[in-house]
């Protein structure tokens, strides 16, 4: 009778203990610590160590196995069973135990509990433990124990010992978390994470530490997270506000050429739509160069002739083309700078007049005249208000007296139109186009 009771209390210990950590974990938010350690801490509040401690004494690992099989957050678990239920000495035996399941419906609870386990045993005996273990445990539990260990440096020189095929599915499949502005090995991770093909993984592990990356690194994660896209679609979500954030650290860095931006902000210029960067460099790049202008227009819009585009301009690649095309043409929907405009916002008639004359002619040489001007008068239609409190100012005015294209009458008037709210105080009309 004795004996039935005892294993009904620790049946029903079981029971309770799982219950208190699921009640913790539904009020977690409340939890406002960003540090793990005291997170888990924290959780004392509601788990009895001492229950854990009478599953373990009483069923030993079937019990600890029952009590991951019905709680929802067995990670928690493994982590107060290594503060003192489980000792030293039977750590190695009771981490096997956890691996050698193979039940389809426990093993990623038995995965999480070891990496709760790991993560609480102090760092000397982490390794000692994932070194013994590595070199005993069968191929596939050996990598289950490498992906739940802590994504840090020791980690990775203990899968660089492995066979090929498990340094392969780590690297694959390897969980980074967040790295923490502190941490030691933040460009090492982006390089390992960058030569398994992972970018998306890498910038979401150092999103918070952009400012602890070194300059070429940070770089090149963000030119293979804009050009890679091997990774399963719907993981590792890019956050625009991010981006904008890595892209304003580079900008305020000495060795980031205003090209090499440029080139980044129209990899990103979906995602900078109203961020805090936005695509300044590129903006100033077009604005500077008609036949770059010319060029994002050849990708946008046909030719109305039968000629043929420089062969840089084309692309051959069906997916690579339809990607780019979206990128111009958002690219050329977004330009609010006025081509002649100095670092002091005044804007040179002169100069603006030599960028549309150049830029006019282009166009009309590849076959895209009409849709050129239109365009043209779209980025016009950014101009403000002159000092006279007349729109546009006095310097746009007078190129557009100068050139009276229709077109580019009509491309303002689109402009307008789209930017629906935002009210002129004077809507110029130059005699020559009312008259054109």
């Amino acid at each position: 009778m004795a004996a039935n009771l005892r294993a009904y209390r620790v049946d029903y210990a079981i029971r309770g203990v799982a219950s208190k950590i699921d009640a913790f974990f539904a009020v977690q938010s409340a939890v406002t610590s960003k540090d793990l350690d005291d997170f888990f801490f924290a959780a004392e509040i509601v788990l009895s160590v001492g229950a854990l401690q009478e599953i373990w004494t009483e069923k030993g690992f079937v019990g600890i196995q029952a009590l991951a099989a019905i709680s929802g957050t067995p990670m928690t678990i493994g982590w107060h069973l290594a503060d003192g239920v489980v000792d030293e000495a039977g750590s190695a035996e009771f981490l096997t135990r956890c691996l050698a399941v193979d039940d389809p419906t426990l093993v990623s609870r038995m995965d999480e509990l070891v990496a709760g386990f790991l993560r609480k045993v102090a760092p000397e005996l982490r390794l000692g433990l994932t070194r013994t273990l590595a070199g005993a445990l069968p191929p596939d539990q050996t990598c289950r124990l490498l992906k739940v260990s802590p994504f840090e440096r020791d980690t990775w020189l203990l899968v660089d010992s492995q066979e090929p095929h498990i340094r392969e599915q780590y690297w694959r499949d390897a969980d980074p978390g967040w790295l923490h502005l502190g941490s030691p090995h933040l460009n090492e991770a982006i390089d390992r994470l960058l030569e398994a093909r992972r970018p998306r993984a890498a910038f979401q592990a150092v999103h918070s530490a952009f400012e602890n990356v070194e300059t070429s690194r940070l770089k090149r994660l963000l030119d293979q997270v804009g050009a890679c896209d091997l990774e399963p679609a719907g993981t590792y979500r890019l956050d625009p506000h991010y981006i904008s954030s890595a892209l304003s650290i580079l900008d305020g860095r000495p060795g980031v050429t205003r090209d090499e931006l440029a080139r980044l902000e129209f990899l990103f210029i979906r995602a900078l739509d109203h961020s805090e960067h936005g695509i300044p460099n590129l903006e100033r790049q077009l604005v500077e160069s008609p036949r770059l202008f010319v060029q994002v227009l050849a990708l946008t819009f046909k030719r109305d002739d039968d000629g043929q585009d420089p062969p840089e301009w084309r692309i051959q690649n069906a997916e690579q083309r339809e990607a780019i095309w979206s990128a111009a043409y958002t690219l050329l929907d977004k330009i609010r700078r006025i081509p002649g405009t100095a670092d002091d916002g005044t804007i040179s008639a002169a100069d603006l007049r030599a960028w549309v004359t150049e830029a006019r002619s282009l166009c009309l040489e590849h076959g895209r005249a009409e849709i050129g001007d239109q365009k043209i008068g779209q980025i016009l239609a950014a101009a403000p208000v002159g000092d006279d409190g007349i729109w546009p100012c006095a310097a746009v005015r007078e190129v557009l007296e100068d050139v009276a294209s229709p077109e580019i009458a009509i491309g303002m008037a689109i402009a307008v139109y789209n930017s629906r709210g935002l009210h002129r105080p004077i809507l110029f009309r130059p005699s020559s186009l009312t008259q054109s």
